[in-house]
């Protein structure tokens, strides 16, 4: 059995190099209908932009008008429903964040965890516990455990490359909130610094059994730009730009849910 500390060592390395990431992204969103009675299937495209450990930039346009905007920075998190006459803004903190808030947005675990299942952040160096490292039942795929903000993160990496085939994000009963089957990993060369480069998953199948809910995302070719602009992860500017007038807070959603969604204008 292969230590906890030179596996870790060995995923980290793959993304030494990716202080940013950007690309092209086209997502298929499959899920359940309202009524259960079939299923739907949205088929987006955009972009997006990270810069870890915490901001996330995913813009989705359909048929070529702005749908979405998917975003968090070091302090804060936010969907912009773009897709109606009038856009909405739901935001909240990390600080509050709760598993409530989550479920708004279709992703059962806490905000910051989205970029986790793209497998582009390194993972704690020193085991939690005895257990943090283990096999599969068929002795075939490495299981590397560690605690998530609700839960548990389970990485199952191949054990002669050490990258991930999935990242499952498990809640505090061990059951299954949302998981991510990664493949196709390829390099994403880092501008600045001929031949190097970080190899990662261009295509990320997720699944969120809760809701029955599957996206397919599909990174078209990604790069570790010099630069990422700063706007991408800043709320503010975003509602400016999106013409954004109906926001509602998610910190404040637990009340809310008690006496309606509160609601409140950007503008007077």
């Amino acid at each position: 059995m292969p230590g906890y500390v030179g596996v870790a060592a060995a995923y980290n390395a793959r993304i030494a190099e990716l202080a940013r990431l950007s690309s092209p992204v086209s997502v298929v969103i499959d899920r359940r209908r309202d009524d259960r009675d079939g299923r739907t299937r949205d088929q987006l495209d955009g972009n997006l932009s990270i810069m870890p450990p915490s901001s996330t930039a995913l813009r989705l346009d359909k048929a070529g008008v702005n749908a979405a905007y998917l975003g968090s920075n070091d302090f804060a998190y936010w969907w912009l429903d773009l897709s109606g006459s009038e856009p909405v803004a739901l935001a909240g903190t990390h600080l509050k964040a709760a598993r409530d808030d989550a479920a708004d947005f279709g992703l059962p675990v806490h905000p910051l965890e989205f970029i986790e299942l793209l497998g582009v952040l390194p993972v704690p160096p020193q085991p939690h516990s005895p257990e943090a490292i283990g096999w599969t039942p068929d002795g075939r795929t490495l299981v590397l455990s560690t605690p998530s903000r609700w839960g548990v993160r389970r990485f199952l990496l191949d054990p002669s490359t050490f990258e991930p085939i999935a990242i499952e994000l498990l809640d505090g009963r061990g059951v299954l909130a949302v998981g991510a089957a990664l493949s196709d990993f390829r390099p994403a060369f880092v501008e600045g610094k001929p031949g190097t480069s970080v190899r990662v998953p261009t295509k990320v199948e997720l699944l969120i059994p809760g809701d029955d809910t599957k996206v397919l995302l599909v990174l078209a070719s990604p790069r570790v730009p010099l630069k990422i602009n700063p706007k991408a992860f800043q709320l503010s500017g975003l509602i400016e730009s999106y013409g954004v007038r109906r926001f509602i807070d998610q910190d404040a959603r637990g009340e809310a849910r008690r006496g309606g969604d509160r609601e409140r204008s950007l503008t007077p």
